[in-house]
């Protein structure tokens, strides 16, 4: 064998120096056979005629050698065949075309590399080299048949393998990539055990504090897993599963750390995780109990959902509703005439200006200020008037909000009609 590590030799004892003492007679020859199976069917995999029955013994006896990861990694061209064996099947992703015979060589294939994913001592390497990112197109799959449903399981069970141990570095590799949206899609769509292992990635992204602060940075983000969570919950109460559950919980628990998630939590928690829905359901799980119970008394269960100034994420959910209200005061404005489009700018940046995310402009010319500027002489034809932006303070009442978007759609049609030019511009003070 070329580049094996040492201790991964013809000679090295089967399971490592544990098993250079066997008590059973018999046993070293055994297990020099059983070395010696491993390591030719490792060398096949880089034969293209013998790789599916290399694939498939090695995926089936890879619990019984557990330094096969590092035997994987240092065998040369061994990780380069996997990676051919994935990539063969993308043409037949999209239309959904997979055979159950490519399904099953593919996950014999990827039961290889969670192999390599969950070893300490290749599972930076793995990262490094940024092989999981050869797996997204398998979690980005909606076709629920058998095969795919299997492919993304076996594709989650890698991702799951880097997350089980406890790596800020992975956590930060994984939140540079899509890997929160894919888990959220597969949470939404996939079968009860795909959706588990979906929801235990996200679980453990969250029981990171980089994952947490990275969740809890932006209103879309956490809205995002907060409503597939709660679709979650309610699909639940219909079909129940104690172990998604207790997942779904545990995420709930780890956002409510967050101070200002905690706050938005009071107004978005599911109904049913405060009353006595999953009762039955967690009657044998002293632990899902007990974090439901931590998860109510953090969120506050006895107080009333409120939306008053300063709280939370300020008024994250009265943010999302002006959001949608100024895409359709923009649809509204686009009729009349007198806006051209609406710009939602980001949580931040109009967080730091004290400004909700509502900035509504008019297609008027905005280099009218310029020509000003020159003297009358060089001035050429004059063109309308700036355009009217609508500025509102973060903290006004969604009330208050209504009224003055209302009063502003009102100025602008009757500039349309009448000809007069733009309203002035708006400005709402806190209260």
């Amino acid at each position: 064998m070329m580049n094996l590590p040492q201790g991964l030799s013809m000679n090295a004892p089967f399971g490592g120096a544990s098993a250079s003492n066997p008590t059973a007679p018999g046993a070293p020859a055994s297990n020099d056979r059983k070395i010696a199976s491993a390591e030719q069917l490792v060398l096949d995999l880089s034969n293209p005629d013998l790789r599916e029955n290399a694939l498939l013994e090695l995926s089936k006896k890879r619990e019984l050698f557990q330094d096969l990861a590092p035997l994987l990694w240092n065998s040369f061209g061994t990780i380069a065949a996997l990676l051919q064996e994935i990539v063969s099947i993308y043409p037949v992703l999209s239309p959904p075309n997979l055979t159950p015979a490519q399904s099953n060589r593919v996950c014999n294939a990827l039961a290889l590399l969670q192999c390599v994913a969950s070893h300490p001592d290749t599972r930076m390497l793995f990262l490094n080299a940024h092989i999981p990112l050869y797996l997204y197109p398998f979690l980005n799959t909606t076709s629920k048949s058998r095969p795919f449903e299997y492919l993304r399981l076996t594709s989650l069970g890698v991702i799951g393998a880097l997350v089980k141990v406890d790596d800020t570095e992975v956590i930060s590799f994984l939140l540079s990539t899509e890997i929160i949206p894919l888990c959220l899609r597969t949470m939404e769509m996939g079968s009860e055990l795909s959706k588990t292992v979906a929801t235990f990635i996200v679980q453990k992204i969250l029981l990171d504090d980089v994952g947490l602060d990275y969740i809890c940075t932006t209103a879309e983000r956490f809205f995002a897993v907060g409503r597939v969570l709660g679709n979650m919950v309610a699909a639940i109460a219909e079909q129940p599963s104690s172990r998604l559950l207790k997942h779904i919980i545990r995420c709930y628990l780890r956002l409510s750390d967050n101070p200002r998630a905690c706050d938005a939590l009071r107004s978005c928690l599911p109904d049913m995780l405060r009353d006595a829905t999953f009762s039955a359901c967690l009657r044998e799980d002293q632990t899902t109990r007990k974090w439901l119970q931590q998860l109510l008394h953090n969120v506050g269960v006895n107080r009333l959902p409120t939306l008053q100034a300063g709280a939370g994420f300020d008024h994250m959910l009265a943010g999302c509703a002006r959001n949608i209200m100024s895409n359709l005061v923009g649809n509204l404005l686009k009729k009349l005439g007198g806006i051209e489009e609406v710009c939602s700018g980001t949580w931040d940046a109009l967080g730091h200006k004290g400004l909700i995310d509502t900035i509504i402009q008019s297609p008027y010319r905005n280099d009218n200020y310029n020509q000003r500027l020159k003297p009358k002489g060089q001035r050429q034809a004059p063109h309308k008037q700036p355009a009217p932006v609508l500025l509102v303070k973060n903290n006004v009442g969604l009330g208050s909000c209504f009224r003055v978007i209302g009063s502003f759609c009102a100025a602008v049609a009757g500039a349309a009609v009448s000809g007069s030019g733009p309203p002035p511009v708006h400005r709402v003070r806190q209260l």
